[in-house]
């Protein structure tokens, strides 16, 4: 999103957030929904075919999944004004939906088959051609909000092309009796749901009660932490897969090292983006960095919270109980509306919009870990049946 930000005013950044945020509602669902459950089945599955079969039937799902969030997003663009580099962006993002959708399937297979070098891969190519687009953005004036975006999307195709040993040809014949009769999706797709919806309701209550621009400030400190947001989904991609190799005992510990070194990296990753130079600051956010500044200490502490909840909720996944994470997903979605409605009503100010979100991240992060180390107190096993079955 940088690439983006840069290139936009902070009310165009604020509307291009929107657009984005449904593609992170998509992805979130697509991880819940597949790769959690491959994660957990293909490592112990020993028939070839039935792992070709499941990865297949994944892959269409993915397919159907990226096409709906295309057609939300080029909904989105086709509302903003004729001719406007905006509306360019968000199409150019709509149609690439799908493909983005399939690539980040395909890193759990990799994990969960693993070679997670292959993920690996596949992410640091698309790490580095967006790294070469924004250093050609900045030494030419020339370029705009849609070739940026357009090298960011190039950069995923290519990535999808790294990892193209991991997909299979899409399987859609009864892929849908596959997927509504593994019962973890029940719980996966209200906690996917709850997790994506959470911002983008934020986003368009914010946007509501206060301006685009408030919007435009939240998002803009929240892509400067986007080093931990990638650290928090790499958790997500391969630590359920570990969790399930190990003892209870072993998974818990292995967890909590986990959970406090994010939440170390993101005190350390605020602080160096908060004592940035104004000049650099400028590059990265163009106008909006002056007002996402005075957000990132507090946006910082959302990050603390959200890397130690991460454990909780693996640990939750990784023992089958996707119904506990599930509950914890619908509070946080309360907590967190009310709380930054309050704040947008109240204060007005993004600060106080990200103080509240922070707060919020925090209180569930102490309960999910609560409930997280005390013993299941009922039977899970039938949540967790053979997905590739």
């Amino acid at each position: 999103m940088i690439l983006v930000a840069r290139l936009l005013t902070t009310s165009e950044f604020g509307t291009f957030a929107v657009g984005f945020s449904v593609l992170a509602v998509g992805l979130g669902l697509s991880r819940a929904n597949l790769g959690v459950p491959l994660s957990v089945d293909l490592p112990h599955e020993t028939d070839p075919r039935a792992v070709d079969e499941a990865i297949g039937r994944s892959m269409a799902v993915a397919l159907v999944t990226g096409a709906a969030i295309g057609v939300v997003v080029a909904a989105l663009g086709a509302l903003v004004g004729d001719g406007s580099s905006l509306r360019g962006t968000l199409l150019l993002l709509a149609c690439a939906s799908p493909f983005l959708v399939v690539q980040d399937v395909a890193r759990f297979v990799a994990v969960a088959r693993g070679v997670p070098s292959r993920a690996l891969i596949s992410d640091l190519v698309w790490v580095c051609t967006a790294l070469a687009v924004l250093g050609i953005s900045a030494l030419s004036q020339g370029m705009g909000a849609l070739a940026a975006a357009g090298g960011w999307v190039l950069g995923g195709l290519l990535a999808l092309g790294a990892i193209r040993h991991c997909l299979r040809r899409p399987v859609w014949r009864g892929t849908w009796r596959w997927f509504a009769q593994d019962r973890r999706r029940r719980h996966l797709t209200v906690d996917a749901l709850t997790a994506a919806v959470t911002p983008l309701l934020v986003v368009f209550l914010v946007a509501t009660v206060c301006s685009p621009a408030t919007v435009g400030s939240l998002r803009g400190a929240s892509t400067l932490m986007s080093p931990i947001n990638v650290g928090i989904a790499a958790v997500g991609l391969g630590a359920v897969a570990e969790v399930t190799r190990r003892s209870q005992a072993q998974g818990r510990t292995f967890m909590i090292m986990v959970s406090l070194g994010l939440a170390g990296c993101s005190v350390l990753w605020g602080a160096a983006v908060w004592l940035l130079p104004d000049g650099l600051g400028h590059f990265l956010l163009g106008p909006t960095w002056d007002s996402a500044r005075r957000v990132l200490p507090f946006s910082t502490a959302e990050f603390v919270g959200l890397s130690v909840w991460t454990g909780a909720i693996t640990l939750l996944r990784a023992a089958g109980r996707t119904h506990v994470s599930a509950v914890f997903r619908v509070v946080y979605l309360v907590v967190a509306v009310v709380a930054a409605g309050g704040a947008a009503l109240l204060l007005g100010t993004a600060t106080g919009v990200q103080a509240a979100l922070a707060a919020s991240a925090a209180i569930l992060a102490v309960l999910s870990w609560i409930s997280a180390v005390r013993p299941a107190s009922e039977p899970v096993a039938a949540d967790v049946p053979n997905a590739t079955a």
